[in-house]
């Protein structure tokens, strides 16, 4: 079979071809029921139909591509889900995607550029975060945009929060339950670029203040970069020095590395120190023993930021749907009764 064609969709439809142009391009001034609608996508996925792209850029005077602007963490498991839900809310839709660095201040001068030269319709920030500076540069231009990351969704009149706050709650719920009062925090350091890190332990303090005073949390800063040995002999250091009953991670990298060197020291289980991994990765999952981590669900949240986004962009008001993480229990959080979270 050649290049499928709007017809063909057609036929397998059994629609006229206006009606399928119309949901392809997403008409928004033309009334098609859900139920139809959902009938076209469903054959243009079935039948591998790819849109003219320049044609319908020219057709309806939009680049038919969105910016994703990547942070620090744009090699981690979690970013790669949350660029495949974008990926495929975005193909559907008929929009390609131009990848954007968010290394030097002065890369906010390309976005303004590809928008003004109509190579981008609009921004998704993956992983990173806006200063004042560059809200106010993207709000001048008027450049529609969005930021995604494990706290929620923001932009375009949009905050949209994944319940980060209430699963933090748990965690130190969870330590007030098995009386732990030498509680660690082991991180890289404050990140401009990943806000969620800064924000887990702003919220790990609030609620250890609020809810569980008389436990200490001890934040055990290590030199972003090191070696790996390097890192295993200061998170020995620490634990020693320490004695956490648990330690906090933000980090996939801290969180596999501390879980090593915990049982490095002791091996058995249960785990003479419990770790919780505020992170989101499979990997945990299968490593032994399995830690106990956060799960986001951010190839959905991608999928939605995208439908906020084309929203914004064609005049419609954004959908309404919620999200919320939570806390998956794994072995490094079993109590000697073989309890968990």
């Amino acid at each position: 079979m050649g290049k499928v064609t709007a017809a063909d969709i057609a036929k397998a439809c059994g629609v006229s071809q206006a009606t399928v142009s119309y949901v392809l391009n997403d008409r928004p001034d033309k009334s098609i029921s859900s139920a139809t609608r959902e009938k076209i996508l469903a054959a243009a996925r079935e039948l591998n139909y790819y849109p003219n792209v320049n044609a319908r850029s020219m057709r309806m005077s939009k680049a038919m591509s969105i910016g994703v602007v990547v942070g620090q963490d744009s090699m981690s498991l979690s970013f790669n889900k949350a660029l495949k839900g974008i990926k495929q809310a975005l193909y559907q839709n008929g929009y390609s995607i131009t990848l954007l660095p968010d290394d030097e201040p002065s890369d906010r001068a390309q976005y303004i550029s590809y928008y003004l030269s109509r190579r981008i319709d609009g921004l998704l920030f993956l992983y990173t975060t806006l200063d004042l500076a560059a809200e106010e540069l993207l709000g001048k231009y008027g450049l529609p945009h969005l930021v995604i990351n494990e706290a929620g969704i923001s932009g375009c009149g949009i905050r949209l929060h994944t319940g980060l706050r209430a699963v933090i709650q748990q965690c130190v719920h969870y330590c007030r339950q098995h009386g732990f009062v030498r509680n660690a925090y082991f991180s890289f350091g404050a990140t401009t670029q990943n806000p969620a890190v800064t924000r887990k332990i702003e919220l790990l303090r609030e609620y250890f203040q609020q809810d569980y005073p008389c436990a200490g949390l001890t934040e055990e800063v290590f030199a972003r970069g090191m070696e790996e040995e390097a890192l295993f002999e200061a998170i020995d250091a620490a634990l020693e020095r320490l004695q956490p009953q648990l330690v906090f991670t933000p980090l996939p990298r801290l969180s596999m590395a501390t879980e090593g060197r915990i049982l490095r020291r002791c091996f058995q289980l249960p785990q003479t120190v419990k770790l919780i991994s505020l992170y989101d990765s499979r990997y945990f999952d299968a490593l032994y023993p399995s830690v106990t981590h956060l799960e986001f669900p951010l190839g959905e949240m991608g999928v939605y930021a995208c439908e906020c986004l084309l929203a914004a962009l064609h005049g419609r008001e954004p959908p309404i749907r919620s999200f919320s993480c939570s806390l998956k229990a794994g072995m490094s959080t079993l109590d000697e009764g073989g309890r968990n979270l």
